[in-house]
């Protein structure tokens, strides 16, 4: 083996013992410390916010598409447009597209991605393991992002392709779960209210992996030492998200801070979230209003796990996975 390959093996080597060494420590997974290394390293080095603004702006414009590394060979999750929408997707178990009954279990999925970004590659795999798990569907509206976009066209697409399902499809609401996360989780739950508001049908249950409910991230900022433990989540940059998003609202607004809406009348919800993600800091403020305002909620806490840990490919979000479908079928068998 010549100098150069021992020297590079040597290095990898390190690099690998230190992760391990790093994730026994924070007694996390060896795949949770590497998803976490890279989290930080993409923090770093991602592009300023007006080039970032640039690109999106230009992105907005494009036509929603599945990774394409998703789509050929064994690679292919089976993803594929719901009827005639090219932007909204869906995948079902085992890619059978056969089942269309009313009584299929449905996740009705809002990507977080501070308003601006699309679904990752991670998010369509999630995706893909709960459609499995449910033994349904999962569709997931590519909702207009920001900063091309704002709040209102985001929820008016929501809102359509919603009642499509239940009035043109003939699912059953009962059988709907909406899921959202980080700030598709504060969409989720505005979606919610405004379904209430307007007296439409609501789904069955709500699950909100890290949601970021308050637009105005007073809260969220309460314990600003945690973000220092935060691998990826930027406070300054998701607050401009949410500006641009916004209007021409104020983020208070509850169509995209549901925080300061009513949390009264709406279904059960499930809060997935790590004690290493920053909206731990308001969790028990949302506990206090949840009792308060008779919301069944069920708050899953695991430790040393960072922001929307459970899109990731790391065995602590495998078991995320299972407590969401124990949940969805614990709220099925109380109706």
């Amino acid at each position: 083996m010549r100098t150069w390959d021992k020297m590079v093996g040597g290095v990898l080597l390190g690099v690998v013992a230190s992760q391990l060494v790093r994730a026994r420590k924070a007694n996390i997974s060896y795949q949770a410390q590497m998803v976490e290394d890279t989290l930080s390293v993409m923090s770093a080095v991602l592009p300023g916010q007006k080039s970032n603004y640039d690109r999106l702006y230009r992105l907005a414009y494009q036509a929603n598409v599945v990774p394409s590394e998703l789509t050929w060979g064994k690679r292919n999750l089976g993803f594929d447009y719901l009827d005639d929408f090219t932007d909204t997707f869906f995948v079902e178990k085992n890619d059978t597209h056969e089942s269309n009954s009313c009584n299929e279990r449905i996740i009705f999925y809002l990507t977080g991605g501070g308003y601006w970004l699309r679904p990752s590659i991670f998010h369509f795999h999630m995706a893909s393991k709960l459609a499995n798990l449910i033994s349904g569907k999962v569709v997931m509206p590519m909702f207009p992002k920001g900063p091309t976009h704002h709040i209102v066209e985001a929820h008016k697409m929501i809102l359509s392709r919603y009642l499509y399902l239940i009035r043109e499809k003939g699912v059953d609401p009962s059988q709907i779960t909406i899921v959202g996360d980080s700030t598709g989780g504060a969409l989720a739950v505005a979606f919610m209210q405004q379904l209430r508001d307007y007296q439409l049908p609501l789904p069955q249950s709500a699950i909100l992996i890290a949601p970021i409910l308050d637009g105005t991230l007073q809260n969220v900022l309460v314990e600003f030492d945690q973000v220092e433990y935060e691998p990826f989540l930027q406070p300054k940059l998701l607050a401009l998200e949410t500006e641009t998003f916004a209007q021409p609202f104020e983020p208070i607004d509850p169509l995209i801070s549901p925080w300061f809406g009513s949390f009264k009348g709406l279904p059960p919800v499930q809060v997935i979230i790590g004690t290493r993600d920053m909206t731990m800091s308001y969790a028990a403020l949302l506990k206090e209003r949840a009792e308060a305002e008779s919301l069944p909620i069920d708050f899953n806490i695991y430790p040393h796990m960072a922001h929307i840990f459970p899109i990731y490919p790391i065995p602590e979000a495998d078991l995320a996975l299972v407590d969401m479908v124990k949940f969805i079928e614990k709220v099925a068998a109380e109706v």
